[in-house]
């Protein structure tokens, strides 16, 4: 099934504003349903910042330190600096515990019987 960008959504118009609606997308030759999203666009782009409802999640979350947006980079690379040191600590660890079992695997393992040929 396909997926729809835009959302269907069931609207009342008047008659003179049918007729109009019609008229114009004849002319445009455009779909009626994009002419009402010109309109919303239209209408959306006059309200006024503060009321725009994105804005309501600034801030939501807490930021740490208050130079955050300007010195973001350096926050991350800080992060990364100290993880790539306790991964390269945890990676030689693993290394070197891996190798000590695979010696202690090679010396005791038994040894293979000679089997002996059927006569």
């Amino acid at each position: 099934m396909r997926k729809l960008r835009e959302r269907p959504i069931q609207i009342y118009l008047r008659p003179d504003q049918d007729a109009a609606l019609r008229y114009m997308a004849k002319q445009e030759n455009v779909a009626i349903a994009e002419l009402v999203r010109r309109g919303v666009d239209q209408l959306l782009s006059h309200v006024p910042v503060e009321q725009d409802p994105l804005l309501s999640i600034i801030a939501l979350g807490g930021s740490g330190p208050p130079d955050l947006a300007e010195n973001h980079d350096k926050y991350l690379m800080e992060i990364f600096k100290s993880e790539s040191k306790s991964w390269r600590k945890k990676s030689l660890l693993t290394r070197v515990r891996g190798s000590q079992s695979r010696t202690k695997k090679t010396t005791t393992t038994k040894k293979r019987k000679k089997s002996t040929p059927i006569s």
